[in-house]
């Protein structure tokens, strides 16, 4: 299992440590989004879906790779942001 930070990945889509957009996360290749989570200990937003609320700017979507080898291709969008994307290796 592989965790990304989205800040991290995309640093252009959070742009601002105050916003709480809407991101919704998609996928395309050997894996799986198997979990998103923002930090915010009081939210009752579902872990399992394909999209949360940014908290503090920063939300995280967790990814379980499949068991063959090929390009991953994870994408985030949030309206009013750029969409941003990150192609990972599976191997």
């Amino acid at each position: 299992m592989k965790n990304f930070l989205i800040s991290a990945i995309a640093i252009c889509l959070i742009v601002s440590s105050c916003t709480n957009n809407l991101v919704h996360f998609e996928i395309e290749g050997p894996g799986t989004i198997v979990g998103v989570a923002n930090a915010n200990h009081v939210s009752l937003e579902s872990n399992q879906q394909l999209q949360r609320k940014a908290w503090q700017g920063r939300c995280i979507v967790i990814v379980k790779s499949g068991k063959k080898e090929g390009n991953l291709i994870l994408k985030a969008t949030a309206d009013g942001l750029a969409p941003a994307s990150i192609q990972i290796n599976i191997r």
